[in-house]
Order: C-alpha cells, then sequence, then structure tokens
C-alpha cells in the first residue's frame, strides 16, 4: 500500500514541514517462514512515528512501532500469527528521540 500523503487531524503540523513527495511505502511479508516482516520506506523528510495494531487469532492487540527517519527504510518483525495489521496516527516526531512502543 502506498500514501500519497501524510495528514492526520490530530496532528495537523505533520503536512506543513513536509518538502520532499509525500510517500511512504509499505510492504508486509512472511519473513524466512518463521514471522512476518513490515518494510517502510519512508521519502519524506521527517522523521514519522505511527501507532500498530495487530490481529492475531481474531484480536486486535497494540505491539510496539518504531518511528521511520526521514528517507530511509525501517524494519519491523513478528514471530506472531499475524492475519492484519493497523497502521494510524500517522505523526511527525519531535526531538531525538527513537523509541519503539
Amino acid at each position: 500500500m502506498v500514501f500519497a500523503g501524510v495528514d492526520d487531524p490530530s496532528h495537523p503540523t505533520l503536512a506543513v514541514d513536509i518538502k520532499a513527495p509525500a510517500t511512504m511505502t509499505f510492504t508486509f511479508a512472511e519473513h524466512d517462514g518463521v514471522g512476518l516482516i513490515l518494510e517502510i520506506q519512508s521519502h519524506l523528510n521527517v522523521t514519522v512515528k505511527y501507532d500498530a495494531i495487530m490481529v492475531v487469532r481474531g484480536h486486535s492487540v497494540h505491539t510496539s512501532s518504531c518511528p521511520v527517519g526521514a528517507g530511509i527504510m525501517g524494519t519491523e518483525n513478528w514471530r506472531d500469527p499475524i492475519t492484519e495489521l493497523k497502521l494510524s496516527g500517522f505523526r511527525k516526531l519531535d526531538g531525538a528521540s527513537f523509541v519503539c512502543d
């Protein structure tokens, strides 16, 4: 899935500082038969944080997510049998804190 822009009404400043093409690309797939991996390619010039909910055996469970740095690729991985991954709350991350939570 490709986001042609990142705009969250609860974080209106996110779109203000973006000068690069406003895209992020997400790939979610099985990895080496032992888990699932989410690859996130950012073409933004800001660091972005998001919230993640995974659906495992029919139950929605919060899972940690790591910030995605400006213009780089980030990865997340799980060994859980995830059937769906819901990403929301995309927001610009201010400061130098790269906490995965």
